[in-house]
This record gives structure tokens, C-alpha cells and sequence, in this order.
């Protein structure tokens, strides 16, 4: 994938980029590591490269063309965060992507690699039928049982509407009864003027 010359991403400027054979990337020269790829199909994406401790660096991948038709964004969490900032310089000096090819390192590892990883993985951790995308129904289920409204998981998860999204905080019981006794201790304390006792999550 060729690295073109730094410049700064208008509107105007990513509009006016054309697909060639082969992707291609273009770099904001104000923003270190903000970009945009252009793919053989015309599809554009932005993205953010990781640098080093040094670099400034950006928390979120940009995804203006996506399935739904509409741009999104991904926020990358704490723990992915740690991950990325524990790459060896030598590591990011190598490839620009976080996960980059095994015979071609400027380019991403491919979808069939991943896949073939996975089982690999699911055979280590004797998972019988687990595929990758079920990753993200347990992000969805785990948020729901935090505590998190449908609009917070909805947004999580970046679903067109909360019908998608109901389906994870309609399991979550726990959640719903631990704010259903917190108000319910509350109004009682009230009542018999005391202060509310705390009132803990079950526990399974």
C-alpha cells in the first residue's frame, strides 16, 4: 500500500480522491497519524495510525462508509488502549497496522488468516461453535447488565434504531432490579426517616 505525500484531509480534498488498482493512503500533515485509506472500490475509511508514547495519537476510528449507509465511529476501550500502547517501537516501525500480513507486512492480515487463527483458538479453549462476530453479542450482553440504558448500548454497539438493541438490555434482569430496589430503599428510608441502606448487585 503506497504512503502519498502529507496534506490536509478536507471534505473537499477526500471528495476528489480516486481509486486506483490498489489501495492507497492519504495523511493529514496536522493531525500525526489520521488518515484516510481509498480501496480499489471507491470506498474511502478513515482511520488512525498508532505512533508511539511520543506521537500524538487519537482514541477512535472514523468508518464513513459503512453497511448501515451511514459514517460511524469506534471507540477504542482501556484495554485495547493498554494493548496499543504497549507495542515495541520496533513493532510499529514494521508495519502500520496493528495486525498486518504474515507475508506482506503493509498490508492487514486477511480475513481468511483471521478465521483460520480463531479456530485454532476456539479448538485451544474447547469452544465447539463460537464465531468471531459472537464477540460482539457478548459486548452487547455484558453492557446491558451493567447497568447501561438501551440508548448507551445502542450507541455501543452503533445500532440503526433500539429495536436491534433490545434484545441485550431485555436480558439484563439483574440491573433493572438492583435500580428497582435502590429507588424502592430509598422512598422507604424516606418514609420512615432513616437513611437509605446500601443496597448491593447480585452476585451469580
Amino acid at each position: 500500500m503506497r504512503k502519498s505525500t502529507d496534506r490536509t484531509l478536507t471534505k473537499r480534498f477526500v471528495d476528489s480522491l480516486v481509486p486506483r488498482e490498489t489501495a492507497y493512503l492519504e495523511f493529514d500533515e496536522k493531525l500525526a497519524g489520521f488518515g484516510v485509506r481509498v480501496f480499489p472500490s471507491g470506498r474511502k475509511a478513515y482511520f488512525v495510525q498508532y505512533r508511539n508514547k511520543y506521537a500524538r495519537s487519537r482514541w477512535f476510528i472514523l468508518l464513513p462508509s459503512t453497511k448501515s449507509g451511514r459514517p460511524q465511529t469506534v471507540t477504542i476501550n482501556a484495554p485495547a488502549r493498554q494493548i496499543l500502547t504497549g507495542l515495541r517501537p520496533d513493532d510499529i516501525k514494521a508495519s502500520p497496522w496493528v495486525l498486518p500480513g504474515r507475508l506482506d507486512s503493509s498490508q492487514p492480515l486477511k480475513k481468511d488468516a483471521m478465521e483460520a487463527a480463531w479456530q485454532k483458538i476456539r479448538a485451544a479453549a474447547g469452544l465447539d461453535d463460537v464465531h468471531l462476530h459472537d464477540l460482539r453479542h457478548t459486548v452487547g450482553t455484558y453492557a446491558g447488565q451493567s447497568g447501561a440504558n438501551a440508548f448507551l448500548v445502542r450507541d455501543l454497539l452503533r445500532h440503526s434504531d433500539l429495536s436491534m438493541t433490545h434484545r441485550y438490555v431485555n436480558k439484563a434482569d439483574d440491573p433493572v432490579r438492583t435500580l428497582n430496589d435502590l429507588v424502592g430503599e430509598r422512598i422507604a428510608a424516606g418514609l420512615g426517616g432513616r437513611p437509605p441502606a446500601t443496597v448491593d448487585p447480585l452476585r451469580r
